[in-house]
């Protein structure tokens, strides 16, 4: 029988050491010291973690240091000696994203003045988590410390933590720390849970309890009273798989000293609800198969049916599955028990609810991406984007019901300084109605994804540097009256026409007829390899010049090839053709108003020199024939000028 125990002591301690590898990884750990200078880590001598700068959750505040008055290594932990103020804008954030899987949290913030601005004068602010007031910020003095704990469930793959200035001082943080959770753990009805106190029962050390000790870093407070007799041992207790309780705290407990019972009580205030989560190990070895059996009682009622059976070195939660509005305990020995009752530790949260819908996800992550890869700075970018509604990320518009998450439906970066291409984050956007990207430094085409946004109306796309031809889907929806589009002041931007039963392509040259023959040559060598395994097809066109007046008021000439398709089925054969009017062509010019198609007077001669042309995928030629008309490419001559187009087989 010894020799039995023994093994099993053994095989306690196994799985004790196994749980000490793993808090040692810091696994899901996110632990930030506020008003750390950027890119610093440290390593806190007292616990072991690891604390990284805040520079890259929150982008406002100014890093700040505690007054030298306050400022005691030896007795001060070391995130409390910086602190991030927030001096500027009402609400101010952190924005987190903790590691997949991680759905459960527990969320500290916590708090020092230290009289870091020489005022003297402690401020009071709110805290926000989400979108919804999480609690108040209150300090006695420049050194109490406060901190505020949750354990929460995350809407979205964020986690945003604001602090919002009530005009009572400005707010700051020392520390914010994240710790994941089972989600087997700490289960509710709904809502979250704000804790209301975690006591360590039968502690006779005033050092509270956390990492290494707890694998979940929860702070554990030593509390006992005088009607209460502490009883310890120095083995090893198993925690319970979810719960996870630290062997240094459930190695204590309390029996009361003096009578059957023991008896707990709160005060509670009136409205709030809570939920109440008991930790009980048998900490004695029994002889003769003696078990502490015990009944709880909560608010005068049974907690439970039947006796609770204590188990040796062997930890059990007992939790409540509703929420309570008072908290009155009485833990009572059974009458076929030899041994009183006991108890190891306490933990009590108040309910939180947290009712405002979060921005949907899929927006979410589409906004946060351009935000990052456009380099957006606007000060308040930050937190939810659409919610709260007061705090709305300047430039977004969003939709909003009591049902479904609000989705952003309009987006305006008009002169924000933005450079590169058009996102493809933005086609993540499935509701947008208005995109505003004018006035910026954009450059490439313009993608087709944009004429895919189903619900888009308004595409403000001028004065960038974009190029190339507008999707012709995007031109069918304008004509349409489906969207209104604007993107004239892009130099080398022009327009395309839509995919209708009667087709118009429009193959703008950006040079006059004398500067087009300079392209000739390497036109050529583009022209050799397109070539290859391509069929043949004659085409009948009109060229006309156009003045147009670029940015720098410099008028010149620019070419305009017209050709239009009629009925091709197949590739095998296709024919344009263009029916002059009065020796005037009607035919698309670059407009920059709305690029709409105007009617115009030709007044420059074409000459009989070879042009070639880009269309989409194939290379255009043209040759003109005999009696070309000297004005818009009029052939009275029955023999037309001939294009070569190249299809592929």
């Amino acid at each position: 029988m010894e020799i039995f125990k023994h093994l099993i002591f053994a095989f306690l301690h196994i799985i004790a050491l196994t749980d000490l590898v793993r808090a040692q990884s810091q696994s899901g750990f996110i632990s930030i010291d506020c008003g750390l200078p950027e890119n610093s880590t440290y390593t806190d001598k007292e616990t072991g973690i690891q604390y990284t700068s805040d520079a890259k959750f929150t982008e406002s505040g100014v890093n700040r240091k505690i007054s030298s008055e306050y400022y005691n290594k030896t007795t001060l932990e070391q995130p409390f000696l910086t602190l991030r103020s927030f001096p500027e804008g009402i609400r101010n954030c952190y924005t987190i994203k903790p590691a997949r899987g991680n759905s459960k949290l527990l969320i500290r913030a916590s708090f020092m003045y230290g009289n870091y601005d020489g005022l003297s004068k402690v401020p009071r602010f709110e805290l926000l988590l989400g979108a919804d007031v999480w609690d108040s910020v209150e300090l006695a003095n420049a050194s109490t410390i406060v901190t505020k704990e949750i354990l929460h469930v995350p809407q979205t793959n964020y986690v945003y933590v604001c602090l919002l200035n009530t005009g009572l001082g400005t707010p700051f943080m020392s520390s914010l720390e994240l710790r994941p959770l089972k989600n087997s753990s700490y289960k509710t009805e709904s809502g979250s849970l704000l804790l209301y106190l975690r006591l360590d029962l039968g502690s006779k050390s005033n050092k509270t309890i956390r990492y290494k000790d707890d694998i979940y870093d929860r702070i554990w407070s030593s509390y006992s009273r005088p009607d209460w007799t502490s009883i310890s041992t120095s083995l090893p207790v198993n925690p319970d798989s979810g719960y996870q309780q630290p062997s240094a705290v459930m190695s204590t407990a309390v029996i009361p000293a003096c009578s059957d019972s023991l008896t707990l009580s709160w005060k509670t205030c009136n409205g709030f609800q809570y939920y109440v989560y008991m930790h009980f190990s048998e900490l004695q070895h029994q002889i003769n198969n003696q078990t502490r059996q015990i009944y709880i009682y909560a608010n005068g009622k049974s907690w439970y049916n039947g006796p609770r059976f204590l188990y040796y070195l062997s930890a059990e939660t007992v939790f409540s599955s509703s929420p309570m509005s008072n908290l009155e305990f009485s833990i009572n020995k059974t009458e076929e028990s030899p041994l009183p009752p006991m108890l190891n530790a306490i933990e009590i949260y108040q309910l939180k609810e947290f009712p405002q819908l979060l921005t949907n996800q899929t927006d979410v992550d589409a906004i946060m991406n351009i935000k990052k890869r456009y380099g957006v700075k606007r000060s308040n970018w930050q937190g939810d984007p659409c919610v709260p509604k007061v705090h709305l990320w300047q430039g977004l518009n969003c939709s909003y019901n009591d049902y479904n998450t609000p989705r952003i439906i309009s987006l305006n970066l008009s002169s924000s300084g933005i450079s590169g291409e058009i996102l493809p984050y933005i086609s993540s956007l499935a509701t947008l109605e208005s995109l505003d990207l004018s006035n910026n430094s954009l450059r490439g085409p313009v993608p087709d994804f944009l004429s895919q946004l189903a619900y888009l109306k308004v595409l403000n796309l001028t004065g960038n540097k974009l190029k190339g031809l507008v999707p012709a889907e995007l031109i069918k929806k304008r004509d349409n009256g489906l969207l209104t589009l604007s993107v004239d002041r892009n130099p080398d931007l022009y327009p395309s026409t839509s995919r209708t039963k009667k087709k118009n392509f429009v193959v703008p040259i950006l040079a006059s007829s004398v500067a087009v023959s300079a392209l000739i040559s390497a036109l050529s060598i583009i022209w050799n390899l397109k070539m290859r395994n391509q069929v043949w097809t004659e085409i009948q066109i009109s060229i006309s010049q156009h003045p147009v007046q670029k940015e720098n008021h410099e008028n010149v000439v620019v070419p305009i090839l017209e050709f239009n398709c009629c009925g091709f089925s197949t590739r095998s054969c296709i024919n344009y053709y263009m029916e002059p009017e009065n020796e005037k062509s009607r035919f698309h010019i670059i407009d920059n108003a709305d690029m709409s198609a105007e009617t115009a007077t030709l007044d420059a001669s074409i000459g009989t020199t070879t042009f070639f042309f880009f269309v989409r995928d194939a290379i255009i030629r043209y040759v003109p024939g005999p009696g070309a008309d000297s004005r818009l490419g009029r052939t009275p001559d029955p023999n037309p000028g001939k294009v070569f187009a190249p299809f592929p087989n």
